[in-house]
């Protein structure tokens, strides 16, 4: 699934392949859920050059659900 392709990313600390990923999913209408998003934050999360990218992907998200759980918010966090 598409979800364990985001953990490999984020085990492999490949965030611009989850970003891709991500993109890739959203131009070919492939339904996002919060813990697709969640772990497309989770891959950017621990690289500091991506912090940016958490924030884009968690103001997408929050726009489709706009009450998300505090985990991809915290994800967000500890990415800056």
């Amino acid at each position: 699934t598409y979800n364990a392709a985001f953990l490999a990313c984020e085990k492999g600390g490949q965030w611009a392949k989850a970003l891709g990923l991500l993109e890739n999913m959203a131009f070919s209408r492939v339904g996002l859920d919060i813990f697709t998003y969640t772990a497309a934050i989770k891959a950017c999360e621990h690289h500091g050059t991506s912090w940016q990218n958490s924030l884009a992907i968690f103001s997408n998200m929050s726009v489709q659900f706009p009450e998300p759980a505090g985990m991809p918010l915290g994800s967000v966090i500890n990415a800056c």
